[in-house]
């Protein structure tokens, strides 16, 4: 029998599967592997540093467990420069691409994605029932 967490973290995937584009595999490259926790910060640097043209907001979903992360892309594919050759293990949807303006906010759209796909399915109240964060699933 699922718990209330565990629910939350399914309805929140059926959101995810539901609403953000899927990307397909052959449209992922091997990136670096850093696996430091910092997605939002690795896209930029390599976007910076040349090796990438764009940043994305995406959720992967690996074990049946959403994150919000950020990707880059160059050219035509996608690349995890955080956690490298594990994205043949890992499901990943796109939210939105992120412009270059908004770079300096990164830190800020990383929080707000998650609180937003945690607002979806709890309340103040059964998050302070069941002591969850607005961070705590994604």
């Amino acid at each position: 029998m699922l718990n209330y967490k565990d629910k939350v973290v399914k309805k929140i995937i059926e959101y995810v599967r539901t609403n953000y584009t899927y990307i397909n595999q052959n449209d992922l490259q091997l990136g670096n592997i850093i696996y430091n926790y910092r997605c939002h910060l690795n896209a930029i640097q390599t976007v910076k540093e040349g090796k990438a043209d764009e940043v994305y907001l995406c959720v992967t979903i690996e074990n049946n467990y959403p994150i919000v992360h950020f990707i880059n892309k160059k050219g035509d594919k996608f690349m995890d420069n955080t956690l490298g050759w594990t994205y043949e293990n890992i499901d990943y949807y796109i939210i939105r691409k992120i412009n270059s303006d908004e770079y300096k906010n990164i830190t800020d759209i990383l929080v707000q994605a998650q609180r937003t796909l945690t607002r979806l399915y709890t309340n103040w109240f059964t998050r302070w029932i069941f002591g969850i964060k607005l961070n705590n699933f994604v």
